[in-house]
């Protein structure tokens, strides 16, 4: 054990036994980190585009985790929690399966099916009750954050008289590119209704703010259906911290990776402090050089990443549905 700590002295920080030259600092090292940020740039691509496009794993994780989103969001505004419903979960998968069938983005279809029409085919009797709508997105986060920042989306995630929620997802294409449509429906059961539900954590997952952009609705000449779930969230993410902390970091994939890479950044400037000032009078321009050479490959993909890897949110233009009975 006491070689072991004498190695990992020696690769980290400038002693005697290095000749004051930390091994991290090393063309080799450079090399390795160079490969690990391209590493993390595919496996962000391989995620975002076959994962999250080509799987049920969107399908799988989605709902959960914007569920303890959106309750996070309702307690910030002194608003009780909502329960998952499992109709609602079905009627929102329905919702979201004909709208990456048929090619349209908007509570209201082409054909004048409203959004109450999906509840009505599960069988929710419900008094009042409300639609959430999104597409074109690779962040969880960043569909609740579009939500909140639109008024009226906002007013259903925050609206007192709604108890209940459901989510579903459903593969599409969607102005040609392969995306994820997202349903959520609010509603409070009628009096008297039964109700088969599930309370869902809300334990707050810290949020990147990402601009959002409400489009306008537009149909489609046709679309692809790419596959939709009907299977509930996965029950873990309520009881579970390590198993709920991995599918939240899944579910938005750029936050995590800026994460790893502004962690990457600081051990790096720390380190290179360390083989600066730890020892004054003895410098090596190799060990500078090495140091400010990984510092910028690391700053250089953290800002290529924070640059390029955005999801621009679309909303459906208009208000957002609600009604009552």
């Amino acid at each position: 054990m006491k070689k072991f700590f004498w190695h990992i002295r020696n690769y980290f920080i400038p002693t005697a036994g290095n000749k004051y030259h930390p091994h991290f600092f090393r063309k080799e090292t450079a090399i390795a980190v160079g490969a690990l940020l391209v590493f993390l740039q595919i496996g962000y691509f391989v995620h975002t585009t076959l994962v999250f496009n080509k799987t049920g794993f969107l399908a799988a994780v989605l709902p959960g985790v914007l569920t303890a989103l959106t309750n996070d969001d309702r307690a910030k505004n002194g608003v009780g929690t909502l329960i998952e419903e499992p109709l609602l979960t079905v009627a929102a998968q329905k919702k979201a399966a004909d709208m990456a069938e048929k090619g349209y983005f908007a509570h209201v279809a082409p054909d004048g099916t409203t959004p109450w029409h999906w509840l009505d085919l599960v069988g929710y009797n419900y008094s009042y009750a409300g639609e959430n709508l999104a597409v074109n997105f690779t962040e969880s986060k960043d569909v609740e954050e579009a939500w909140m920042k639109s008024p009226t989306h906002r007013a259903n995630i925050v609206k007192s008289e709604f108890t209940r929620i459901g989510i579903g997802t459903a593969q599409g294409v969607y102005e040609g590119k392969d995306v994820t449509f997202v349903v959520q429906f609010f509603a409070t059961p009628a009096s008297g209704a039964k109700s088969a539900s599930t309370p869902v954590s809300t334990k707050t997952i810290p949020a990147k703010t990402v601009p959002a952009t409400e489009l306008a609705t537009s149909d489609k000449v046709s679309s692809n259906v790419l596959g939709s779930e009907t299977g509930p969230s996965l029950p873990v993410i309520a009881n579970n911290p390590i198993v709920e902390g991995l599918v939240s970091a899944a579910a938005s994939p750029n936050q995590t990776l800026l994460s790893i890479l502004g962690g990457l950044i600081g051990l790096i400037a720390l380190l290179l402090f360390l083989a600066i000032f730890m020892h004054v009078k003895v410098q090596y321009l190799g060990v500078i050089g090495g140091g400010l050479l990984l510092l910028g490959l690391a700053i250089g993909s953290f800002y290529f990443t924070a640059e390029t890897h955005v999801s621009n949110v679309d909303l459906p233009a208009g208000s957002q549905s609600t009604t009552s009975r």
